[in-house]
């Protein structure tokens, strides 16, 4: 809804709504929608600045900053524990095993929700966030509070896994996507951060 008032469309190639995440944005679309965001007159007023989150604030975001540490944004079960559904993937490479062959109206999973009450971390539409991509950063940056990143790449990280995610392993909240920052998927969409002081 945010992305058809600020950009137009949604370039979802499967819009189903404005009820569902944007896809099919690049990089570079997602850090321009941040600073459309920023510059609507009634965000402006309030000194709101959008932005994409970092990798380690993505992560702080989905696991908690109570110090657990959590595989998913819910604890350490499997997305389908006990039968509750928990996100939006495609497991087992049954797409309608969740309920949703493509991307769920945000909030349709209220038992996958993050310690700060942040949903659809996991699953549904892939999230770029601002870092580049570099294998060997955060094991260089260990013990570091808020690291922000390299400063240079080929390539951007992508986090959360998608409706189209087969495999568990990619929708853990460590795990590492990465894509040119060009590139446009149906897999991948926004989550926009701020900056608090």
């Amino acid at each position: 809804e945010h992305y058809k008032r600020v950009m137009g469309t949604n370039p979802s190639k499967f819009r189903q709504g404005a009820a569902h995440p944007v896809q099919c944005v690049s990089w570079h679309n997602a850090v321009a929608f941040c600073k459309k965001l920023s510059e609507l007159p009634e965000e402006k007023s309030a000194g709101h600045v959008y932005r994409l989150p970092t990798e380690a604030e993505w992560e702080y975001a989905a696991r908690g900053g109570d110090g657990v540490y959590r595989t998913y944004s819910w604890g350490n079960v499997s997305p389908n524990h006990e039968g509750i559904w928990r996100a939006n993937y495609k497991p087992e490479g049954n797409a309608y095993a969740d309920g949703w062959r493509y991307t769920s109206p945000p909030g349709s999973f209220p038992d996958g929700v993050s310690p700060f009450g942040i949903q659809d971390m996991i699953g549904n539409a892939e999230e770029w966030v601002h870092d580049w991509l570099d294998f060997d950063y955060y094991s260089k940056s260990e013990g570091a509070t808020d690291p922000q990143g390299p400063t240079a790449g080929r390539m951007r990280v992508i986090k959360g896994g998608s409706y189209g995610t087969p495999d568990i392993h990619n929708i853990r909240i460590a795990t590492r996507l990465y894509g040119s920052p060009g590139i446009k998927s149906e897999l991948q969409g926004i989550r926009c951060a701020q900056s608090i002081e």
